[in-house]
């Protein structure tokens, strides 16, 4: 499972400075984000350099709405007091750090509601996402930041499955 930034289309510098500000995330910080919650070296010092054009367009930005899936743990979900939580949570709370910006939830009930809110502009990005072909008329995405695989768990009769496609073929 790649999990991505899905971040709207019209707004091309946001998409590039989350992916500037991705490089500069050291592996031992992904090491240890991945350990804290998937149970598989922080440098929370480190700036991003920004271009002047960056960060102006920040400043007259101000605040970036996200959307979530609001139960998707330990990748994200809100708790029970409104806050956005998991993996994706501190991720944004370390480029809030990272890139002097402020990140602000836009709540949704469910996921495709938060798929819904991107694609009205109520919201900038969402943090946890799937590079789909279908969204990529209103989204670019990042680099994956979280990498999982998916597995999937047959009789030892039906044999090895290489790709989810072959589950169309053998229902």
């Amino acid at each position: 499972q790649n999990l991505n930034i899905a971040i709207r289309k019209d707004w091309p510098e946001l998409h590039a400075l989350f992916v500037k500000a991705m490089q500069v995330v050291p592996q031992r910080t992904l090491a240890e984000l991945d350990q804290r919650w998937l149970k598989a070296e922080d440098d929370t010092q480190m700036k991003i350099t920004l271009a002047k054009e960056e960060t102006e367009y920040l400043k007259q930005k101000g605040i970036i709405k996200f959307c979530t899936f609001p139960d998707y743990r330990p990748y994200e979900w809100i708790s029970d007091k409104g806050t956005h939580d998991g993996i994706s949570a501190d991720f944004l709370n370390l480029f809030e750090k990272r890139m002097n910006v402020k990140f602000e939830l836009v709540p949704t009930q469910e996921w495709g509601e938060s798929l819904d809110n991107i694609r009205e502009k109520k919201c900038d990005i969402l943090p946890i996402s799937m590079d789909v072909a279908s969204r990529h008329d209103v989204m670019n995405f990042t680099t994956s930041y979280i990498v999982q695989p998916f597995v999937v768990v047959t009789r030892l009769e039906s044999g090895f499955i290489n790709d989810v496609k072959e589950l169309e073929k053998n229902p």
